[in-house]
């Protein structure tokens, strides 16, 4: 192997098709905190609280019985994922239902409609439905889960755009459900300028999520740029540059990096999102799946 090759796990490069969709483009913004994942609790890292712990189970708790069955078998389980990714529009909606297994689609519905009937659209629930359908989907067989990444990419691109919770979620169900694989990664590709880069998209792309205002957005950006480990700090990216693309060829980039090295961008990453003081369930869904793929615990620097 060349001397400027390493291989090395391949991160988030979903939608090689429509890469070219802008990511941000819906953002609910909903104050909450942060939801500790349900299907992880057996194996929680140290800085998870019990408290949060407790809030999870209680969210969990909360969930119609009818639908938490259904999470048991895999046509239930893609139902329950088909309805996080159901659009809100009838129009969108149709489409979506052509490409659903009928099956799975009744189940799809309920779901919809029970999220419909709670604040924000059932928002703080995302992920707790998420978790509750990874075991089911984890034990599926290797077709059954390539089928269902097929399936969550054509749902989600119905509408022709990609928002932040869609990417979050599709990051996390690919990296749950994809065995490990490699590719090759040149050395000499990643220049500390382009990991500079990298860093300012991924915290411009956290900023804008959890910050209607673009003041408030560059404000949180500038904070998490400062405690971040870039060489030369970057002015706040426009929206219309973070695209999909970019995004999964920054995490690609960075999960690379040295492990102190990602532990202080994850940090600077918690910086983002707790800029304001709250975070939004879209906040917490895209932290999730940026550490899922940097595959490093965040922790405060020294």
């Amino acid at each position: 192997m060349p001397d400027d090759e390493i291989r090395t796990p391949k991160a988030v490069t979903a939608f090689e098709d429509e890469n070219h969709l802008p990511i941000l483009t819906a953002n609910p913004h909903v104050a909450m905190p942060v939801i500790t994942p349900i299907a992880a609790a057996a194996s929680l890292p140290e800085e998870i609280s019990l408290a949060s712990l407790n809030q999870a189970q209680s969210l969990l708790a909360s969930l119609p019985d009818t639908l938490r069955e259904q999470a048991h078998s895999f046509t239930g389980a893609t139902g329950i994922l088909g309805g996080l990714l159901f659009a809100k529009q009838s129009d969108i909606q149709a489409q979506q239902e052509k490409l659903l297994p009928s099956g799975a689609l009744s189940t799809t519905q309920e779901l919809y409609q029970w999220l419909a009937a709670q604040p924000e659209h059932g928002a703080r629930y995302r992920l707790v439905w998420f978790d509750l359908i990874l075991p089911t989907l984890r034990e599926a067989s290797a077709k059954e889960r390539q089928q269902l990444l097929i399936l969550a990419k054509d749902l989600i691109r119905a509408d022709g755009r990609i928002s932040p919770t869609e990417f979050a979620l599709y990051s996390l169900l690919r990296g749950a459900l994809l065995p490990p694989y490699e590719r090759l990664v040149k050395r000499r590709e990643l220049r500390l300028e382009q990991l500079d880069k990298d860093i300012a998209d991924l915290l411009a792309l956290l900023a804008y999520s959890g910050h209607e205002d673009v003041k408030a957005a560059e404000a949180a950006y500038r904070e998490a740029i400062a405690c971040s480990p870039v060489g030369t700090q970057r002015p706040l990216p426009a929206k219309s540059e973070l695209s999909l693309n970019k995004i999964s060829e920054a995490l690609a980039h960075l999960a690379l990096a040295a492990p102190p090295y990602r532990q202080k961008l994850l940090y600077a990453c918690e910086v983002a999102v707790q800029h304001d003081g709250k975070i939004t369930p879209v906040e917490n869904e895209l932290l999730r799946a940026i550490k899922q793929n940097l595959n490093c615990p965040a922790t405060a620097p020294n």
